[in-house]
């Protein structure tokens, strides 16, 4: 249901951009009239990877451009790159796509592409944001927020406090790192300020609970599972084992299965 509630909303939110730039049918490039003008909309929807919570997403693209009546292209990025994902966009410019909602995988050093692309056509973030640059809007949801509810069912889990272990896959994304803060801000008891930024290596301790070490898999699963059973080895005592990217929880449940520590950490 959220799914399907948010991509409504981008596309509801990038059609209405299209009518406010007098977008018609054609291509970006040759502002072609005519029958061209009376044409469906096209607009591109591209993930930051491959996942089953992108297989949802698609679904939803699917049912919005029924409902709104325009042609949709959902491409996933065949790795979580920028590289790639910058290729996937070009190919869809050059086809003559009139807008693009994207989920930029490393948005800081994407910014220079992504203010290129808004300057030619109507761009929404979605999922991830990529402040400062040109994007109309981002759509998703508060992600330093969803990461500090996290933190409160680590708490909920473990209330006796002990050492944690974070899963997730890339923190070149501005989602990844507000929800990495807002897991370790809401343990270490700290006030809400999704600008803090704690490093990524060493650990970070606090009275009740310590952050032994933070995991990425740039988005490959097999990654996330030799994450989960590495940390397992290393840490005898853990006690909790976060995964934030929709394919971490299941590795880590893979991985406490095999150790027959399912029960034990949380």
């Amino acid at each position: 249901m959220f799914n399907r509630t948010w991509i409504h909303g981008t596309f509801a939110l990038v059609i209405a951009s299209l009518a406010l730039h007098g977008c018609g049918g054609g291509t970006a490039e040759s502002g072609q009239s005519g029958d061209a003008e009376d044409a469906p909309h096209r607009i591109a929807f591209v993930t930051n990877q491959v996942a089953d919570f992108w297989n949802i997403a698609e679904a939803g693209a699917e049912d919005a451009a029924n409902d709104f009546d325009v042609n949709v292209q959902v491409r996933f990025p065949s790795e979580g790159t920028a590289t790639v994902q910058q290729d996937v966009v070009d190919d869809l410019l050059a086809s003559g796509i009139d807008a693009l909602a994207i989920s930029p995988v490393d948005a800081e050093n994407q910014a220079s592409f992504i203010n290129r692309i808004a300057a030619r056509i109507p761009l929404v973030t979605h999922d991830s944001d990529a402040p400062g640059t040109d994007r109309l809007l981002y759509i998703g949801m508060d992600n330093y927020e969803a990461g500090r509810m996290c933190g409160k069912l680590v708490k909920q889990a473990l209330p006796d406090g002990g050492d944690v272990a974070l899963f997730i896959g890339r923190l070149e994304q501005d989602n990844a790192q507000d929800r990495r803060q807002g897991v370790i801000d809401e343990l270490l008891d700290r006030t809400h300020d999704a600008s803090r930024y704690d490093a990524v290596e060493g650990v970070i301790e606090g009275d009740k609970y310590t952050i032994v070490t933070t995991r990425t898999d740039q988005g490959r699963a097999s990654d996330a599972l030799a994450n989960a059973e590495d940390v397992l080895a290393r840490n005898p005592d853990i006690g909790a084992m976060v995964g934030l990217f929709e394919y971490n929880p299941p590795a880590i449940y893979t991985a406490l299965r095999s150790a027959g520590k399912l029960g034990e950490v949380a």
